[in-house]
């Protein structure tokens, strides 16, 4: 099914995506006409389009559920219970689910729905973390409770599992390069725990190495959270208890990093998140701040998007997960308010040496 979604038309997937702005919030409608950052008279770069809460925001139809109850007042189902991390590829988007135990799986050309992982079996779930999709459209999900990373084929049955107790500590995020030949599994450790580093696999889940140790100095980790994978095969980590984002060879080399605790434009409070996009660009969400930073691959800092605050488009309370996709989506998940915004990245944004 996800290859035949990949064979439609970028104009319908575009043109579906726009469909995402007319979706209405539960139990209220908020309009808002071109919210944009950077605010006028700078150039727009990204625009919010739309919120994913429901499964009517989704499938522009009522739940079953909501129809055998029928007459005015029936609730929409919610998507989520407790959105964690968000991935985006192909017209797929996947949602991992703490609460639910599951993955979910969102087509967006069909606008179908489907889970991975919720039904026993090797295939089975019990904390769902970090979630990676790879060029050929297979997925894979960090479970951060089982320590392992199990891995599905792109139409959500179960392919493998990578890693597992003698290796991993606490898998928070698993990135993947576009081949799928190189797996990556953030080990986020813990307090008394000197495993805070990256494990590598190959694509057959096979151990190679292992990227870091507990420190604070070039290619050491204090709590990392989360990793991407660029187009070249560099890794970038976002390393939250240092503060900053470290970049890697596809060797494992260290390259280069940026990043500090701070308040002002540009720095770190509480790092949750991190994305890349295909002009080189990098976000990162931070949960004290209310945003995600867009960062060029060297470090300078572009813009932030969002702010602190309600429940309404462009503001955020707990945000986590964010992903781009290869049309230049962004898709950024609240937890609190258990949303996920969609923002379109303009044509005139800055990308001149982003890479």
């Amino acid at each position: 099914m996800v290859k035949k979604c990949r064979a439609l038309s970028v104009l319908w997937l575009i043109l579906l995506l726009l469909g995402l702005s007319g979706c209405s919030t539960t139990e209220k409608s908020v309009v808002i006409e071109k919210l944009v950052w950077p605010k006028p008279p700078e150039t727009a770069r990204y625009e919010y389009n739309g919120t994913l809460r429901s499964d009517l925001s989704f499938t522009g139809k009522k739940s079953s559920f909501a129809e055998r109850i029928g007459g005015v007042g029936a609730q929409e189902k919610p998507l989520f219970s407790k959105p964690y991390d968000v991935a985006a590829r192909g017209g797929v988007l996947l949602v991992s689910d703490t609460v639910l135990r599951a993955v979910h799986m969102l087509i967006l050309p069909t606008r179908s729905i489907f889970h991975i992982g919720a039904s026993g079996g090797d295939g089975a779930l019990t904390k769902p973390v970090g979630v990676a999709i790879d060029g050929n459209g297979r997925i894979y999900v960090a479970d951060v409770t089982s320590r392992v990373v199990k891995v599905y084929e792109s139409n959500g049955h179960y392919l493998m599992t990578v890693g597992g107790p003698e290796l991993l500590v606490k898998p928070t995020d698993v990135a993947v390069n576009d081949e799928g030949t190189r797996i990556y599994v953030v080990d986020t450790g813990g307090i008394e725990s000197r495993s805070h580093q990256v494990q590598v696999f190959d694509g057959e889940g096979l151990f190679i190495k292992t990227i870091g140790t507990r420190g604070s100095g070039e290619g050491e980790f204090n709590l990392p959270v989360q990793a991407a994978v660029n187009a070249l095969g560099d890794l970038y980590v976002l390393d939250a208890g240092n503060f900053r984002v470290q970049v890697f060879s596809a060797d494992g080399s260290f390259m280069r990093m940026w990043g500090k605790v701070g308040r002002n434009m540009g720095d770190f409070a509480r790092p949750r998140g991190l994305a890349l996009d295909s002009d080189g660009l990098v976000y990162v969400t931070d949960a004290a701040f209310g945003n995600f930073q867009v960062f060029r691959s060297d470090g300078q800092l572009m813009l932030s998007v969002g702010k602190n605050g309600s429940d309404l488009p462009g503001e955020y309370s707990l945000l986590a997960g964010i992903a781009v996709d290869e049309l230049g989506w962004v898709y950024l998940l609240d937890q609190k308010y258990n949303k996920l915004d969609v923002i379109k990245k303009l044509p005139n944004n800055l990308t001149v040496n982003a890479q």
